[in-house]
């Protein structure tokens, strides 16, 4: 869990502000944006990734705020 944890925190930056995910949260969104990679390069199978939080309220929320928070800046300086 720790080799995760700092493989996903070098490669992408996996907090909002001062706030800072749980270890569950950042791993789970390191593995959906290194997924989403792989299915842009056509390498990774074009299948639905599941993830399971139980007792987790809002983890899929946030799962989702990591992966946009990566996406957005890129997508937007591409047309600036």
């Amino acid at each position: 869990m720790n080799d995760l944890l700092d493989k996903y925190s070098a490669k992408y930056h996996l907090q909002l502000g001062d706030h800072k995910f749980s270890p569950l949260l950042t791993v789970t969104a390191g593995v959906s944006l290194e997924y989403c990679e792989l299915i842009k390069d056509n390498i990774g199978l074009k299948e639905p990734l599941i993830f399971c939080f139980p007792e987790k309220k809002a983890g899929a929320l946030w799962t989702s705020v990591s992966y946009f928070d990566q996406l957005f800046p890129r997508r937007l300086c591409k047309y600036w």
